[in-house]
């Protein structure tokens, strides 16, 4: 006669025990998701002082194209401050879709800037010879392309957390906790030539 009790009171430790570890690995993910931004904040930061130094560099040939240079500065402070939004909020999809918009519109505004040096290169030969923006470019260059790995694996951290926050039945638990799928970051890339010769930037694999 004691067994329906039983019965469930097994249910209900069985259930208590699933919980537990659905909770466990929820916050496990979600914390994996704030740690790969981390990895894309440093590597945004390092990009963001490139930036800046290849318009500097680029200023001295661009002296009456303000507005493109301007506009460069714009892109990457609204990228500045969209990575700090996401970094505040790890797996908020919004502030991960804020940053992707901001990452095109910078991306659109460097690949203008390449294009522009480009076309004066091809009579003026001082922007050849010139040293300190090859070195520049370069240092921009390899700095797009470690953030590419780190927002590869941003993305494979949030993948998969929105998995397990949508399986039944952890999304039950999940929409309980209030856990909610956040947003992988789109491939921006960023096509034209080196001043120097030919070559592409790509951001991501």
């Amino acid at each position: 006669m004691f067994t329906a009790p039983l019965l469930s009171f097994a249910l209900m430790a069985l259930a208590v025990f699933w919980s537990v570890g659905a909770y466990k690995r929820l916050t496990r993910l979600k914390n994996a998701v704030a740690q790969s931004v981390g990895r894309i904040d440093a590597q945004l930061q390092l990009r963001h002082t490139f930036i800046a130094e290849l318009v500097e560099a680029c200023s001295v040939h661009l002296a009456q194209e303000p507005d493109l240079l301007n506009s460069v500065h714009a892109a990457r402070g609204q990228s500045h401050a969209a990575v700090a939004a996401l970094r505040s909020q790890p797996a908020s999809a919004s502030a991960a879709a804020a940053l992707g918009v901001a990452e095109q519109v910078l991306g659109d505004c460097m690949a203008q800037l390449l294009m522009r040096l480009q076309t004066l290169a091809a009579t003026a030969v001082e922007i050849k010879a010139d040293a300190t923006l090859q070195s520049k470019l370069d240092q921009w260059m390899g700095a797009e392309s470690k953030l590419g790995f780190a927002r590869e694996g941003y993305n494979e951290a949030v993948t998969a957390f929105n998995q397990a926050v949508l399986q039944f039945p952890a999304l039950i638990l999940a929409r309980i906790f209030g856990f909610a799928p956040s947003a992988t970051l789109e491939t921006a890339r960023v096509g034209g030539s080196s001043v120097f010769g030919d070559s592409q930037v790509a951001e991501g694999r």
